[in-house]
């Protein structure tokens, strides 16, 4: 899932992010599993002290995270950051 988000909290994610390892590793014992930290919580985009990340259960786990900072040099010539 890209740039996931919630409605109410993190653990939202954490638990759906375990799930769906849960359920991929019912199939494929193999393969390597990227998750993405959280991006916001019901619109907002502020971070945790853990950087919004979530950990799963399982060995074959590689962490990932989209940075746009600064946001102007990042999404230069969008309409929406003036």
């Amino acid at each position: 899932l890209n740039e996931p988000y919630t409605t109410n909290s993190k653990i939202q994610w954490e638990k759906l992010a375990q799930e769906i390892t849960d359920t991929i590793r019912h199939a494929d014992t193999n393969h390597l599993i990227i998750v993405e930290r959280l991006n916001s919580i019901g619109g907002n985009w502020n971070n945790d002290k853990d950087m919004n990340f979530v950990l799963v259960k399982d060995e074959n786990v590689m962490y990932t995270f989209h940075y746009y900072s600064p946001i102007e040099y990042t999404h230069q010539l969008t309409s929406w950051t003036g």
